[in-house]
């Protein structure tokens, strides 16, 4: 699967991507953390932009935890690799 491009806004690498009614790009795309592939799924809005899901793959792409994240999380390209790395470390801290 290759990317269908990078978006400005998260520094993601996009892999899929569709507008909604409502007016939110959502975007899905992935990203290298610690030797994992962390899948995130973004909504982005005129003036603010939403994480809306974390999926968690290891290095043969097999899934290791999905995260939920709450509603309203805010996302920003230069907060978010700190706040993604304590979501996934506070998560997967279950399967040790």
């Amino acid at each position: 699967l290759k990317p269908i491009g990078v978006s400005q806004s998260t520094g993601l690498q996009v892999y899929q991507n569709f507008s909604s009614d409502s007016g939110f790009n959502y975007m899905v795309g992935i990203r290298e953390l610690d030797g994992l592939k962390i899948i995130e799924g973004v909504a982005e809005g005129t003036a603010c932009i939403f994480l809306t899901g974390i999926k968690v793959l290891d290095a043969d792409n097999k899934l290791v935890t999905e995260i939920e994240v709450e509603y309203g999380t805010h996302y920003t390209r230069v907060s978010y690799p700190e706040k993604s790395r304590h979501i996934i470390n506070t998560k997967c801290i279950y399967f040790l």
